[in-house]
């Protein structure tokens, strides 16, 4: 499957497979390592110790982890623990900024979704390199840059770029995109939102959603019926809940989707 335009051009960060940030990151990883080797003979080496820990282990723990599994291709605990020790540990925070360049794109799509963990007013200092990520030729790795930021905004992180950014989407993806801008938008906008959610950032993704496909998706309705209902255009909501009721019915969806859109229905009305 050809990927979506919005992947066909590399970033500049990541256009070297020899990124000065990924040499910085692993070169921090070797010394930590090194470092970390004397206490081997202990039971119990983080025992006492002052350094801010992560399940019980300190940042020269997870920089070795970080060290071994790099080569091999694939992320591991190591990044969600550094992204976790960033705030309070400036080595971990730099080795955090070299994963979502790293030439790797499962490593930067595990990084980009541990930082939306973090909490949102540390975690916005990442807004760059997420809105970058928005271009990143791994799929998965762009997918997770978007609902990373969508997650952070949701709790309430700080993101002025964010807006012109999915504004932009329309033009920069395609088809394929629409699954992932719709589970964007419920993050935002949906019955679960995520901290409270935002009404008129929901309302532009689920309608970038709907303008790129290639028809009203009844969930993709859904979704946006439920921006209007933050919004307090109550009317509006229940119009288009039904019209995704009856798109449903005719595309013949199955029981269980149709059941989310029922249950959307009767909430808008029963208010």
């Amino acid at each position: 499957m050809t990927p979506p335009r919005a992947f066909r051009r590399l970033p500049p960060t990541m256009a070297h497979p020899l990124d000065p940030r990924r040499a910085a990151a692993l070169a921090l990883a070797a010394l930590a390592a090194l470092g970390a080797g004397a206490g081997c003979g202990s039971s119990n080496p983080y025992a006492g110790s002052d350094e801010p820990l992560f399940r019980g282990r300190p940042t020269a723990f997870w920089l070795q982890e970080l060290r071994y599994d790099l080569p091999r291709g694939y992320p591991s605990d190591a990044v969600l623990a550094l992204a976790h020790l960033a705030p309070v540990d400036p080595r971990a925070e730099t080795v955090v900024e070299g994963l979502m360049v790293d030439q790797d794109g499962e490593v930067r799509r595990s990084a980009f979704a541990a930082v939306a963990e973090l909490e949102p007013d540390y975690a916005a200092r990442f807004e760059a390199a997420l809105v970058t990520g928005l271009d990143d030729r791994h799929p998965p790795a762009a997918s997770q840059a978007l609902l990373s930021l969508c997650a952070l905004h949701a709790r309430g992180a700080e993101l002025p770029a964010l807006r012109p950014a999915i504004e932009g989407l329309s033009v920069r993806y395609d088809l394929a995109w629409s699954p992932v801008l719709d589970r964007a938008a419920r993050d935002l906008v949906g019955p679960d939102a995520l901290g409270g959610g935002d009404a008129d950032l929901g309302l532009l993704v689920a309608e970038t959603t709907l303008r790129l496909a290639l028809r009203p998706e009844p969930l993709y309705l859904d979704t946006l019926a439920w921006a209007h209902y933050r919004r307090g255009e109550i009317d509006r909501a229940v119009s288009l809940a039904r019209q995704a009721r009856a798109e449903a019915e005719t595309a013949g969806l199955p029981a269980s989707q149709r059941v989310v859109i029922e249950e959307t229905l009767s909430r808008f009305t029963s208010d």
